[in-house]
């Protein structure tokens, strides 16, 4: 045990590292230092404010009984079977609610002890949270019992209210952040902005079943759950491919990485946002929005291609003027020019400005290297260029590339200087001969609205500085990973979610989140006490007469000749 390691986690968490372990095993009665973190991250989220001024709207009077189990203490169930592992289904959740809290900690959650049976707390939860759910779910009065027809589908959609869908986002505004924010800012301080995002699919139960193959739109009224999506691993997310398709929605996360080294030690989800598979045009700009209220350092954004891929004013445009700069990747078809400014003097190559005086095969090499040299480009025989070519020749692009100057300004414009002209060779890009062409001096301002602009980012594509930030891109999807974990918060288990609709699915995902973060506080600030050993290197055989040499050292289950003795006869 470590003296300074369980003082900082009852700071932060209210328990030490014992006892936070019991709580998280132990499902039952609840530990006091789990539960009053998680009590007070709701009271201070904001949320029970939002919750009450949206039930205040719905009721006509204050007169009549007030209800039994409180909002606070749905999202607390929600959150503690999280934590534990535990189904989201109402009867594992009004389990929680009937045995896992003791009499003190009920009265917290405003919950008188009645020993009521068991059927009336299941009653008792499943009412609360559908009071819960109406507040946040957009689709207004629409049931979730069987599949619709066509007819039932597009009166349900006439009803869909956006105002609740805001309401939705906000709540996971509040909670999310909240429980990034128990973790002191002084721990943050060693974080220099930088961000990784990601989608991931929630599952929900059943199958791909469309009753009526002739209608054109694939991707509803497929399942139970209509208002869910359809998810694939490739291709759009219209349904069509059954097979692959899989019924439910998508949350997307942003992580706190380290792009520069690696392996930064509180990954934390501030914002997290759901929404149908694919539908990313606005929701990220707003977790954007919700990455710079939770930490005023502006660094990089690594983010997979359908993000890159979006329009200028959807993603590149509100990541630069919050001050971010953009790590991206491309399809193929995306490679090589992307843009031109300034009447073609500069040229964008895989999202970095060059001027446009280079020799063909500089400006090509990485569409060549993936594609393969279009027929007539050139006088050899459809050369085949390999990695370290393209590594080599990326190389020589340098002395053509335009510097960034300063850092991003408020309205999202970013200043270059040009390359020094005596640095380079200049080209006709027409030609692709030698050229006594004019060339540009000075600096120039790039906007940040601009369509050309759209895969502007800051380091040049395949470079080792790019290389070791996009890499980072997988810490958000451990990160989404662990969110199913099996065990955890599992949110890929649709079995552990019997319920159905955005909201249900919604307030299962915040719940997860929220644990989710708790876990990485607990597990970064051990880390910092306790830091773990590097292991030594291991010894290995440089050579084939080194590992023949290895292999006759040791005989019968690793033991040397000499401790295993004589051979069996």
């Amino acid at each position: 045990m470590n003296a300074q390691t369980d003082a900082a986690l009852t700071e932060v968490l209210g328990g030490t590292e014992d006892e936070l372990d019991r709580a998280a095993a132990i499902k039952g009665p609840m530990v006091n230092a789990y539960f009053n973190t998680i009590a007070r991250l709701i009271e201070n989220s904001g949320a029970l404010e939002e919750i009450e001024a949206w039930e205040a709207g719905k009721r006509k009077s204050g007169a009549g009984r007030k209800p039994f189990v409180t909002a606070k203490a749905v999202l607390c169930v929600f959150a503690m079977n999280a934590i534990w592992g535990e189904a989201y289904s109402f009867t594992e959740l009004s389990k929680t609610l009937q045995y896992r809290f003791t009499p003190e900690q009920l009265e917290r959650l405003g919950i008188r002890v009645d020993g009521a049976t068991k059927q009336t707390w299941y009653t008792r939860l499943w009412r609360a949270s559908k009071r819960l759910r109406d507040a946040i779910d957009p689709w207004r009065g629409a049931p979730l019992n069987h599949v619709m027809s066509r007819e039932e589908f597009e009166r349900a959609r006439l009803g869909y209210d956006p105002v609740y869908e805001a309401r939705a986002h906000r709540l996971s505004d509040l909670l999310v952040a909240a429980s990034a924010r128990i973790l002191p800012k002084r721990y943050l301080e060693g974080h220099n902005g930088d961000w990784a995002i990601d989608a991931t699919c929630v599952p929900v139960g059943g199958g791909p079943n469309p009753n009526e193959k002739n209608w054109p739109d694939y991707k509803w009224l497929t399942n139970v759950d209509y208002q869910c999506g359809w998810h694939t691993r490739d291709g759009d997310h219209n349904g069509k491919h059954l097979k692959t398709s899989t019924p439910g929605y998508e949350i997307e996360t942003p992580v706190l990485i380290d792009a520069k080294n690696g392996g930064y030690m509180f990954k934390l989800i501030p914002a997290m946002r759901m929404h149908l598979p694919g539908e990313i045009t606005v929701q990220p700009r707003e977790l954007l929005t919700r990455m710079a209220e939770f930490s005023e350092k502006r660094g990089l954004v690594a983010v997979d291609r359908a993000y890159s891929s979006l329009k200028v004013e959807n993603f590149q445009e509100p990541l630069r003027k919050l001050g971010y700069e953009g790590v991206f990747d491309f399809t193929k078809k995306q490679l090589g020019i992307n843009g031109s400014l300034a009447d073609g003097k500069i040229i964008f190559l895989e999202g970095s400005p060059y001027v446009n005086l280079m020799p063909k095969e500089l400006r090509e090499i990485v569409n060549w290297g993936e594609n393969g040299v279009p027929k007539g480009e050139t006088e050899a025989t459809q050369p085949k260029y390999s990695k370290k070519d393209v590594s080599r020749i990326l190389k020589l692009r340098e002395p053509y590339r335009l510097k960034r100057w300063g850092v991003i300004e408020a309205d999202g414009k970013q200043r270059y200087v040009y390359p020094d002209p005596d640095g380079y060779h200049a080209f006709d890009p027409g030609t692709n001969e030698l050229s006594d062409a004019e060339k540009p001096t000075g600096k120039i301002r790039i906007p940040a609205d601009l369509p050309e602009i759209k895969f502007l980012q800051r380091f040049p594509y395949l470079s080792d500085d790019w290389i070791r930030a996009y890499g980072q891109r997988n810490q958000v999807e451990s990160s989404n990973n662990e969110l199913k974990r099996l065990g955890g918060p599992d949110l890929k288990d649709t079995r552990a979610r019997t319920g159905r609709g955005f909201a249900y699915n919604y307030l299962c995902a915040i719940a997860a989140v929220i644990a989710t973060n708790l876990d990485r506080i607990r597990r970064g600030i051990k880390d910092i006490y306790e830091p773990k050993k590097p292991k030594p290197d291991a010894v290995k055989p440089c050579s084939r007469r080194g590992k023949d040499a290895a292999r006759k050292a040791t005989s019968r289950r690793g033991r040397t000749k000499a401790e295993a003795g004589p051979p069996r006869t």
